[in-house]
C-alpha cells in the first residue's frame, strides 16, 4: 500500500506494505423442500464446495421467487434434483433461473426442458458406475482421456438428456445417444432458439449420487463448477 493520505492530504510515510488476500466465489445450493439439506447427496455437495473454501447460501425451491432474485450476487448457482422441479418453475412457465445473468448447474433431469435444454424434461438411468467421455479437450472432462470412466464406488442413478445445440462432453455408457455431462456458453442458442444468458452446465447427479463418487466423480464435479464460474485449473479467470 502506497501514495497514502491523512485527512488534510499529507503524505503517510510508507515502505510499500502489502496485504494479502484470497477471492471467496459465493455459491447459491437450491435443495430439497422442506430442507434444506435432507438428502445425503445435497449433504456431500455442501460439504464439498466448504472444503475447497467456498461461501455457500443454502436455499429451497419454494423459496427462491419467480424472477430467480435469490440468485444475484452470487457466482454461481447448482440446483439440485433433490428438490420437486416444480417448486423452480416459474408462475408463467420455465424455470425461475431462466433468464438469469448468473451461471447455473442443474442436475434435475425434469427441469431440462425448463431452461431450454430440450424440447421435454430429461430422463434417469438406475445402476451405473461410468460415464462415457466424448470431449477429453474440454476443461469438464477434467483432464481424463476419452473412454469409459468409473466415477461412482457403487452402481448408483445418473440424469441425462437430449439437449439442442449443446456441447457434450460425455454420455451414458451404453447410450451415445443420451448426454450426462454438457454445457451452453453464454449467448448459444438452446430449444427454439433461446438466447443463454450465462453458461448453462447439466451434470449426470441424481438424489444422492453425489455421496457415492470416487476421486473421479469429485474431480469432475470440481472441474464443472470451475468452469461454470469461469476458474481456470491454474486459479485464473476467463469470464464467458
Amino acid at each position: 500500500v502506497t501514495g497514502l493520505l491523512d485527512l488534510a492530504g499529507n503524505p503517510i510515510a510508507s515502505t510499500g506494505n502489502r496485504v494479502g488476500f484470497t477471492s471467496q466465489y459465493h455459491i447459491l445450493l437450491v435443495t430439497a423442500d422442506p430442507g434444506p439439506l435432507t438428502f445425503a447427496g445435497d449433504q456431500a455437495v455442501l460439504q464439498r464446495l466448504q472444503a475447497r473454501g467456498f461461501d455457500v447460501t443454502l436455499t429451497t425451491g419454494t423459496a427462491v421467487p419467480n424472477d430467480g432474485s435469490t440468485a444475484n450476487g452470487q457466482d454461481l448457482v447448482i440446483v439440485t434434483s433433490s428438490l420437486g422441479s416444480g417448486t423452480v418453475i416459474a408462475t408463467a412457465g420455465g424455470a425461475k433461473f431462466l433468464r438469469s445473468p448468473v451461471p447455473v448447474i442443474v442436475w434435475e433431469s425434469a427441469l431440462e426442458d425448463d431452461f431450454n435444454f430440450q424440447a421435454a424434461g430429461g430422463a434417469t438411468t438406475d445402476a451405473q458406475t461410468q460415464i462415457n467421455i466424448v470431449n477429453a479437450s474440454h476443461q469438464l472432462a477434467a483432464g481424463f482421456p476419452a473412454g469409459l470412466l468409473t466415477v461412482t464406488t457403487s452402481p448408483q442413478t445418473f440424469s441425462q438428456g437430449t439437449p439442442v445445440g449443446a456441447h457434450i462432453v460425455a454420455t451414458l455408457a451404453a447410450d451415445p445417444s443420451l448426454a450426462l455431462l454438457y454445457y451452453f456458453e453464454k449467448g448459444e442458442k438452446g430449444l427454439n432458439g433461446f438466447v443463454m444468458p450465462a453458461r448453462r452446465v447439466f451434470f449426470f447427479f441424481q438424489d444422492n449420487t453425489p455421496a457415492a463418487v470416487n476421486a473421479a466423480g469429485t474431480k469432475l464435479f470440481d472441474a464443472a463448477v470451475d468452469f461454470a464460474m469461469a476458474v481456470q485449473p491454474n486459479g485464473s479467470t476467463n469470464a464467458p
